[in-house]
């Protein structure tokens, strides 16, 4: 999942509040049978220097703090 912030002035907060956000809506709350409190939302975003040439991307992803995953737990 690669959603796009909106253009404007660089904010770090912002930016993460937003990301976060962004990834957390694009997660249904039961993922190909994983329970959602056993995976962790994860995102890389922006940063000031990236910002400056139009980064605007957040890669979202789940990670697991537990068992291997042995298959995509993405529709």
């Amino acid at each position: 999942m690669r959603p796009p912030l909106p253009d404007g002035p660089f904010d770090s907060a912002t930016i993460e509040g937003k990301a976060e956000g962004q990834c957390t809506d694009r997660v249904p709350s039961s993922v190909a049978g994983a329970k959602i409190e056993d995976l962790d939302i994860c995102y890389l975003r922006p940063e000031k220097a990236s910002w400056k040439i139009g980064d605007r991307e957040v890669v979202c992803f789940l990670a697991a703090d537990g068992p291997t995953l042995t298959a995509s737990v993405l529709p």
